[in-house]
């Protein structure tokens, strides 16, 4: 099962980096404020969560697992105004809704496992003020299915 997770980060990664081109991975993934200044802008993160087993067919083990994404963006500091900071903000919500639409059309790359993907959440942006990054965060499940 582990491979199956594994290749849904791959096949989720993927989709980041096809709808979102100029961005690569975050280089430290869960405590995003732990990258150093000049590593956080235009970068991302897929990282796994939880699961439970779900009622399905006979021979399979179905499976409904959390996933979650992390987009970040640098934005210019202003004394006078916070209008970059809420333009980046914007792109980036915008950029999650348009990544998650093409996970969707792919099945997260893995058309023969992948039943469905649903229940998009999106956080409140977090603003890292020592570095002028703006992170958004997204949640969504897929539903698989393993063969026993």
């Amino acid at each position: 099962m582990f491979t199956i997770v594994n290749d849904l980060i791959v096949g989720i990664s993927t989709q980041v980096e096809v709808v979102a081109p100029t961005f690569s991975e975050l280089a430290k993934q869960i405590n995003v404020e732990d990258n150093s200044q000049c590593n956080t802008d235009l970068k991302y993160a897929v990282l796994p969560k939880s699961f439970t087993q779900i009622s399905g067919a006979l021979k399979f083990v179905t499976i409904q697992q959390n996933f979650e994404i992390k987009l970040t963006k640098q934005y210019s500091s202003s004394q006078l105004d916070d209008s970059n900071k809420r333009t980046v903000t914007i792109e980036l919500f915008d950029l999650t809704y348009d990544i998650y639409k093409k996970i969707i059309e792919t099945k997260a790359g893995l058309p023969a496992v992948v039943i469905n993907i649903l229940d998009l959440s999106v956080s409140d942006p977090i603003y890292l003020e020592s570095d002028h990054t703006s992170l958004v965060t997204s949640n969504f499940s897929i539903v698989y299915r393993v063969q026993i």
